[in-house]
């Protein structure tokens, strides 16, 4: 599991962009609540609250125990500045959450619409499945100074970072959908690496966005501490249908995805020699399968 650092360091990486949350701020004359989730080795959770004020709050003004949001415990309540660092005084507040309170996890963890019958495990590769857990989108409500306010936004870390798309392989007739992350700054004449990663059967679902919610796999390779490092691509398809089952069948989506890195290939400005895959479970097994059919195509494998 992720382990617990302060919220604030991951507002210092300059994630936030808040002007245009100030532009409507101003406008409204009232304040606004964001949701801040972050996602963890369990899944996505609520760590923070951003409020912007109508004026300008001074930090020695805020006192954390006017705060209050119900489960849950705050850690810290603090000005910070359209970087999201730390500041004596602004038009923006940060309410840190505590990650580890047992209400932090916005998941609703749902019965797989297909359940397991004798032998069978997951399922066998090709079965349409829908078993991710969903995301609780329900608004957040907070008291802040007697004031009460109602989350009408979020600011969903890294997860935001990611694009969704659809691509066709004409070859196997499958539809894959794919969160893509485009490293920061892109610059066409430089060629960068990417990381495949694909989910476990758990999270089976046309959700495009579940394998990004559901842990870590994908989002810690987006994080701006590994791009900071590496900038890469990094590539999560979310699988409508079992991929590979526990007798090593796989399903027609090794060669579409094999295809969509190829169509990405001629897209971005890929280095064909850094290609690397990894998955949980399932998407491991696939993996493999990938790499016994086409032995050459990645540079290196990290099977877990």
């Amino acid at each position: 599991m992720k382990t617990l650092k302060p919220f604030i360091v991951l507002l210092s990486t300059g994630i936030f962009s808040l002007s245009a949350c100030q532009t409507i701020h101003n406008m409204n004359k009232q304040p606004q609540a964001t949701a801040v989730t972050e996602v963890f080795g369990d899944g996505i959770k609520l760590t923070g609250i951003m409020i912007n004020y109508p004026k300008v709050i001074q930090a020695n003004t805020l006192d954390k125990s006017k705060f209050s949001v119900a489960n849950r415990q705050i850690l810290d309540v603090s000005p910070i500045n359209q970087h999201g660092k730390k500041v004596d005084k602004s038009h923006q507040v940060i309410v840190q959450l505590n990650p580890q309170d047992s209400q932090a996890s916005l998941l609703i963890k749902t019965p797989p619409s297909q359940p397991k019958t004798g032998n069978q495990g997951v399922g066998q590769a090709g079965d349409k499945k829908s078993s991710a857990p969903n995301l609780n989108t329900k608004p957040i409500t907070l008291t802040a100074n007697g004031e009460t306010l109602t989350t009408t936004a979020s600011k969903n870390l890294i997860v935001d970072d990611f694009k969704q798309f659809e691509y066709y392989d004409k070859t196997t007739g499958k539809t894959v959908k794919y969160n893509l992350y485009i490293p920061k700054n892109y610059q066409k004449n430089q060629s960068y690496p990417l990381i495949l990663f694909m989910h476990d059967a758990g999270v089976t679902d046309s959700n495009p966005i579940a394998t990004l919610i559901q842990g870590n796999g994908a989002t810690s390779w987006a994080s701006p501490e590994f791009q900071a490092r590496h900038q890469a691509f990094v590539l999560a398809p979310q699988f409508d249908e079992i991929i590979a089952d526990d007798n090593s069948k796989t399903s027609d989506y090794l060669d579409a995805t094999i295809h969509l890195i190829n169509h990405l290939k001629q897209t971005y400005n890929i280095d064909n020699k850094r290609i690397y895959t990894t998955g949980q479970s399932g998407g491991a097994i696939m993996s493999i399968a990938m790499n016994i059919k086409y032995p050459e195509f990645f540079t290196a494998s990290y099977i877990t």
